[in-house]
């Protein structure tokens, strides 16, 4: 997502504490469970792992992260198509990965030719000044006859207390490993006409 640059450049992509999704807290206890105080040792490390498997995963598709994004994030599949992809990316800006943000971008982005540390030292900034409050996937086409793959999509930002959500349309293309974020168009979603939450990439202007 080049937005979250753009934005630094121009003071508006940073601004807030940085989103860290907060861990799912399970409603009844272990003992309305039916669970002793005597098992308090094994207990606690079960609700423990329970608690772990349920936090949701920022990207939106509803499923725990450990089983959703985590696994991307920590090198151990790659993302099936370019949506997921973009759902893994988003979901590495609201857990603060910037490693996994620079692994996805493709050779041809134009933060490759910049600086590593620069640009990792740019998305800590976007992290630490920005709240990721949720993703909506709002349109996708398969690759073209150049292997690009294009995804719609809105996302919602906050900068002390200020909307800064926006709707990109990205572009992906496969590097032999894995599909990486080529590059973006976007634009506010406030200025966007109507419901942003409708618009499909033939919608999108221009």
């Amino acid at each position: 997502m080049g937005y979250f640059r753009d934005l630094m450049c121009v003071a508006l992509d940073g601004g807030v504490t940085l989103d860290r999704r907060r861990p799912y807290t399970p409603g009844p206890s272990a003992r309305h469970l039916g669970m002793t105080e005597g098992m308090s040792s094994l207990g606690a490390g079960v609700r423990l792992r329970a608690m772990t498997a349920q936090v949701l995963c920022p990207c939106g598709s509803g499923q725990a992260y450990d089983t959703c994004c985590g696994p991307m994030h920590k090198g151990e599949r790659e993302a099936a198509d370019a949506p997921q992809l973009m759902r893994s990316r988003y979901a590495a800006y609201a857990r603060g990965d910037a490693a996994y943000l620079w692994k996805t971008l493709h050779p041809q982005h134009d933060d490759r030719s910049r600086d590593r540390d620069v640009v990792l030292a740019e998305l800590r900034e976007a992290f630490r000044r920005f709240r990721y409050m949720g993703l909506t996937l709002l349109d996708h086409a398969p690759p073209d006859r150049e292997g690009v793959a294009r995804v719609l999509f809105l996302a919602r930002i906050f900068e002390r207390g200020q909307d800064r959500s926006f709707v990109e349309r990205s572009d992906f293309l496969h590097d032999g490993t894995g599909w990486r974020y080529l590059c973006g168009a976007n634009l506010p979603a406030d200025m966007l006409p109507g419901d942003a939450r409708k618009l499909t990439l033939a919608t999108f202007p221009k």
